[in-house]
């Protein structure tokens, strides 16, 4: 038991020293992304809300398959595009698992877009 404890101290210092825990801005970015699952994002499709659903995934993962009606800008693209992108319309945006597009998400926050929403999950649990 004191071992975990040794441990659990250790690791608690070696993220606060090399940033693994997130600082206070990148928590409240965090904090203003609207998260959803794929079924409240099937739900959003079915009630014909207007909104961009972006997928920022790779070309190849793109093209074996996606979204019907998805903008398709790879998240390595997105600084370059932004401008393909409204900002006052609600953003989703999706990856394979959920990663990316949590990373895309928090950018936007950055570049003043105010409605960001992320899915859960992504490609993945469609």
């Amino acid at each position: 038991m004191k071992e975990l404890i040794i441990l659990a101290v250790v690791l608690i210092i070696v993220c606060a020293i090399f940033g693994c825990l997130p600082s206070k801005v990148e928590r409240e970015k965090i904090a203003m992304i609207n998260n959803i699952t794929v079924t409240e994002l099937k739900e959003k499709i079915s009630r014909g809300e207007d909104f961009t659903l972006l997928d920022v995934r790779e070309q190849y993962e793109y093209d074996a398959g996606h979204i019907e009606n998805t903008k398709h800008i790879p998240l390595g693209q997105l600084k370059d595009r932004v401008g393909e992108l409204d900002k006052e319309k609600e953003l989703v945006i999706y990856c394979q698992g959920g990663v990316r597009s949590l990373k895309a998400a928090k950018l936007f926050i950055e570049l003043g877009f105010s409605k960001v929403t992320n899915v859960k999950g992504g490609y993945a649990r469609w």
